[in-house]
């Protein structure tokens, strides 16, 4: 989404999980915030709630870390203060055992943001089958859920120009045979 700011936001994803923002209304103004926690969270997407809030994706999960409810957990969304370019909290996203939720593109509908999650096996080579999940922004929770069975890999989403309805894309296991890649993507 569009920074209500007006500000060119870059996203340097892994290994330096830092957000970037650019503000060319008087001269070059840059900000950053660094969004790894400890680690190489892998950003995706942020999409902006306003003129001082955002989520982002992230698309790691922290394999070390200790305490599942802290901020370097990742495979979640973090909740972000865009002007005073700090982290205010995080989203958990639930996966099945031996996936991350993998979230990577969001999309705004009806109030709601929703989250493409690619649910793959941390190294790729198994894939969870595909999820959608809807975010309460009022909460900074999750209050849906759509599995997509048959489906794999389901990273791609975007609003419809009314924003009303969703397009999502699944590309399948890149692990697989080609024609079974081909069979769960869609």
């Amino acid at each position: 989404s569009q920074d209500p700011s007006g500000r060119l936001v870059l996203i340097d994803r892994y290994p330096h999980a830092v957000l970037t923002f650019l503000d060319f209304k008087e001269g070059l103004r840059v900000e950053q915030l660094a969004v790894g926690t400890g680690f190489a969270s892998n950003p995706h997407d942020v999409l902006f709630l306003g003129d001082d809030r955002a989520y982002v994706t992230r698309y790691a999960t922290n394999g070390a870390v200790q305490d599942a409810s802290a901020l370097d957990r990742g495979g979640d969304l973090l909740v972000i203060d865009t002007k005073g370019m700090e982290i205010q909290g995080r989203i958990a996203l639930e996966s099945d055992d031996g996936f991350d939720p993998m979230p990577s593109r969001m999309a705004m509908v009806s109030g709601r943001v929703w989250v493409a999650l690619s649910h793959l096996a941390r190294d790729f080579s198994a894939a969870g089958p595909g999820r959608l999940v809807g975010v309460d922004v009022e909460r900074d929770a999750v209050d849906a859920l759509f599995t997509l069975e048959g489906l794999n890999n389901c990273g791609a989403i975007q609003a419809d120009d009314e924003a009303s309805g969703l397009w999502v894309s699944c590309s399948g296991l890149f692990a697989e045979e080609e024609a079974k890649q081909i069979a769960t993507s869609a």
